[in-house]
Protein backbone atom coordinates (compact mmCIF):
# COMPACT_ATOMS: atom_id res chain seq x y z
CA UNK A 1 0.00 0.00 0.00
CA UNK A 2 1.06 3.33 -1.08
CA UNK A 3 -0.55 6.40 0.92
CA UNK A 4 -1.01 9.56 -1.31
CA UNK A 5 -2.41 12.58 -0.75
CA UNK A 6 -4.95 14.76 -2.74
CA UNK A 7 -1.75 16.98 -2.95
CA UNK A 8 -1.28 15.40 -6.14
CA UNK A 9 -4.04 17.37 -7.40
CA UNK A 10 -3.64 20.87 -8.89
CA UNK A 11 -6.75 22.18 -7.27
CA UNK A 12 -8.61 23.30 -10.05
CA UNK A 13 -11.42 21.07 -9.41
CA UNK A 14 -13.59 20.48 -5.73
CA UNK A 15 -14.29 17.33 -6.38
CA UNK A 16 -11.78 14.29 -7.67
CA UNK A 17 -12.50 10.59 -8.33
CA UNK A 18 -10.03 7.82 -8.16
CA UNK A 19 -9.73 7.65 -12.38
CA UNK A 20 -8.21 11.65 -11.75
CA UNK A 21 -4.82 11.37 -13.12
CA UNK A 22 -2.28 13.57 -10.84
CA UNK A 23 -1.59 17.09 -11.68
CA UNK A 24 0.29 18.34 -9.27
CA UNK A 25 1.35 22.23 -8.90
CA UNK A 26 3.14 21.92 -5.56
CA UNK A 27 6.56 20.01 -4.86
CA UNK A 28 4.87 18.17 -2.03
CA UNK A 29 2.18 17.61 -4.22
CA UNK A 30 5.14 16.02 -7.20
CA UNK A 31 6.87 13.85 -4.72
CA UNK A 32 3.28 12.25 -3.82
CA UNK A 33 2.46 11.81 -7.50
CA UNK A 34 5.33 9.15 -6.74
CA UNK A 35 1.97 7.21 -6.93
CA UNK A 36 1.83 6.96 -10.30
CA UNK A 37 5.38 4.83 -10.33
CA UNK A 38 3.85 2.68 -7.54
CA UNK A 39 1.22 1.45 -9.57
CA UNK A 40 3.30 0.89 -12.98
CA UNK A 41 5.68 -0.75 -11.07
CA UNK A 42 2.89 -3.08 -8.77
CA UNK A 43 -0.15 -2.77 -10.85
CA UNK A 44 -2.06 -4.67 -7.53
CA UNK A 45 -1.14 -2.17 -4.77
CA UNK A 46 -3.34 -0.09 -3.17
CA UNK A 47 -2.80 3.47 -3.14
CA UNK A 48 -4.96 5.56 -0.58
CA UNK A 49 -5.06 9.50 -1.35
CA UNK A 50 -5.80 11.36 1.90
CA UNK A 51 -6.16 15.17 2.89
CA UNK A 52 -4.85 17.07 5.86
CA UNK A 53 -4.76 14.42 8.80
CA UNK A 54 -6.17 16.01 11.99
CA UNK A 55 -6.44 14.92 15.77
CA UNK A 56 -6.72 15.58 19.10
CA UNK A 57 -5.09 19.20 18.60
CA UNK A 58 -1.17 18.69 18.52
CA UNK A 59 -0.86 18.18 15.27
CA UNK A 60 1.21 20.61 13.02
CA UNK A 61 -1.78 22.11 11.08
CA UNK A 62 -4.06 21.92 14.42
CA UNK A 63 -0.92 23.82 16.25
CA UNK A 64 -0.42 26.36 13.33
CA UNK A 65 -3.97 27.05 12.97
CA UNK A 66 -4.40 28.01 16.77
CA UNK A 67 -1.08 30.15 16.52
CA UNK A 68 -3.02 32.22 13.62
CA UNK A 69 -5.90 32.42 15.05
CA UNK A 70 -4.19 34.13 18.18
CA UNK A 71 -2.17 36.17 16.42
CA UNK A 72 1.27 34.82 17.53
CA UNK A 73 2.26 34.18 13.88
CA UNK A 74 1.65 36.04 10.48
CA UNK A 75 0.93 33.14 7.53
CA UNK A 76 -1.82 30.54 6.30
CA UNK A 77 -2.27 26.65 6.22
CA UNK A 78 -2.10 26.91 2.56
CA UNK A 79 -4.07 29.19 -0.06
CA UNK A 80 -6.07 29.18 -3.31
CA UNK A 81 -6.09 24.85 -2.73
CA UNK A 82 -9.42 23.05 -1.89
CA UNK A 83 -8.97 19.89 1.15
CA UNK A 84 -10.65 17.57 2.94
CA UNK A 85 -9.82 17.25 6.45
CA UNK A 86 -9.49 13.84 7.83
CA UNK A 87 -9.66 13.03 11.46
CA UNK A 88 -6.49 10.49 12.26
CA UNK A 89 -8.62 7.83 13.83
CA UNK A 90 -10.98 7.40 10.42
CA UNK A 91 -7.87 7.65 8.27
CA UNK A 92 -5.94 5.08 10.26
CA UNK A 93 -9.37 2.43 10.68
CA UNK A 94 -10.06 3.07 6.65
CA UNK A 95 -5.88 2.22 5.85
CA UNK A 96 -6.48 -0.96 7.99
CA UNK A 97 -9.42 -2.16 6.47
CA UNK A 98 -7.79 -1.41 2.86
CA UNK A 99 -4.55 -3.00 4.39
CA UNK A 100 -6.63 -6.39 5.17
CA UNK A 101 -8.20 -6.48 1.73
CA UNK A 102 -7.73 -7.33 -1.67
CA UNK A 103 -8.15 -3.70 -3.13
CA UNK A 104 -6.05 -2.70 -5.59
CA UNK A 105 -6.10 0.66 -7.48
CA UNK A 106 -6.68 4.34 -6.00
CA UNK A 107 -9.03 4.90 -3.13
CA UNK A 108 -9.60 8.61 -2.00
CA UNK A 109 -9.50 8.37 1.50
CA UNK A 110 -10.45 11.95 3.01
CA UNK A 111 -13.03 13.27 5.38
CA UNK A 112 -16.37 14.69 3.63
CA UNK A 113 -16.31 18.27 3.93
CA UNK A 114 -14.18 20.70 1.69
CA UNK A 115 -12.41 23.25 2.75
CA UNK A 116 -10.20 26.38 1.14
CA UNK A 117 -8.41 29.56 2.19
CA UNK A 118 -9.00 30.59 -1.37
CA UNK A 119 -8.75 34.35 -2.21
Amino acid sequence: MYVSSDAVFSGREVDYDESAPPDPIYRYGAAKAAETAVAAVDPAAAVARTSLILGYGRGQHEILTRELIAGRVQGALFTDMVRKPVHVDDLADALLELASSNYRGVLNVAGPDATTSAS
